[in-house]
């Protein structure tokens, strides 16, 4: 089965609104794509696809959890 396929099965709504609902709550593209399963350059063809890439917000207004870049979690820094 495709992934194209398998999410449509699963998810039983058009894929312009799977990704907008994600992009709302704040996910990152990168977020979406480990919360579907497929790889993130799988989902980042899907989104321009279903042309839903207008709905992500900027990293700076993203969830917490969803913005990793520059940064390390608490548990990776070195206590001093």
């Amino acid at each position: 089965m495709t992934t194209l396929k398998r999410l449509r099965q699963e998810y039983r709504e058009p894929l312009s609104e799977v990704f907008k609902c994600y992009a709302i709550q704040g996910h990152s593209r990168r977020a979406v794509a480990q919360i579907l399963e497929i790889p993130q350059t799988t989902c980042q063809r899907l989104i321009k696809y279903v042309k839903a890439d207008k709905y992500f917000k900027a990293n700076k207004d993203m969830r917490r959890e969803c913005k990793s870049w520059g940064t390390k979690p608490e548990k990776w820094r070195a206590s001093a």
